[in-house]
């Protein structure tokens, strides 16, 4: 169905003329005007009334306690996954189809990343793929989930809501209490996406939504 749905889109564009851009920033009604203020004001990065208001609004768009804005995306997940305690040489499962921030955020956390399987449905996280791998590949030793193989202590789970659509998060939440294991939501392109009426990004121990320049909103 996936592969069906692609190839249409394909077609529609084939038969567009001109460039098609990744990205096309939309600005129309008050953005010039906002954004001018924010120069004026000299607070154009991660403080200002503006700022204060985005996090505000996002959480109680997200339905959450609280809402911060970082840098970046990617500072985010880095900073959700420290918060979380993954330390040096651990390990955070993810998913393989993902962008390069995914692995990087890990990565910058001084962990490595485990990939486990997407789902067909989805294209997120699989669920059962994930508990297969926790069952028949790691061993709990004092309340914390270590590989085998490696003997690298499992800290975190990363699962991704590709293009905004949403993850099995109920299932793989579900998974990772079993094994004591802190989930942290890539939901960079999931604002606005629900599953059973909660936000991406509003299910795991944190959430990461993004207004990079490809995003739903920029």
């Amino acid at each position: 169905m996936v592969n069906q749905f692609i190839r249409e889109v394909r077609r529609r564009f084939q038969r567009l003329e001109g460039n098609i851009y990744l990205i096309e920033t939309a600005m129309f009604g008050n953005e010039q005007q906002y954004i001018n203020r924010c120069l004026q004001t000299a607070k154009v990065s991660t403080i200002g009334e503006e700022v204060s208001q985005l996090e505000k609004s996002v959480a109680k768009r997200l339905r959450v306690k609280y809402a911060v804005a970082t840098s970046s995306g990617t500072a985010a997940l880095h900073l959700s996954l420290m918060v979380c305690g993954v330390r040096m040489d651990d390990l955070v499962i993810t998913q393989p189809f993902t962008f390069i921030a995914t692995a990087n955020a890990i990565q910058h956390a001084g962990a490595q990343p485990a990939f486990v399987d997407i789902d067909r449905s989805t294209l997120g996280l699989c669920p059962d793929a994930l508990s297969r791998f926790l069952d028949t590949e790691t061993r709990m030793v004092q309340s914390f989930c270590f590989h085998r193989q490696s003997g690298k202590r499992i800290s975190a789970c990363m699962p991704v809501h590709t293009f905004g659509h949403p993850g099995r998060m109920l299932e793989i939440i579900d998974i990772c209490q079993q094994y004591n294991i802190k989930v942290v939501e890539d939901a960079a392109e999931g604002l606005g996406s629900r599953l059973n009426n909660e936000s991406d990004g509003s299910l795991g121990d944190f959430g990461v939504i993004s207004f990079n320049g490809n995003k739903i909103v920029t």
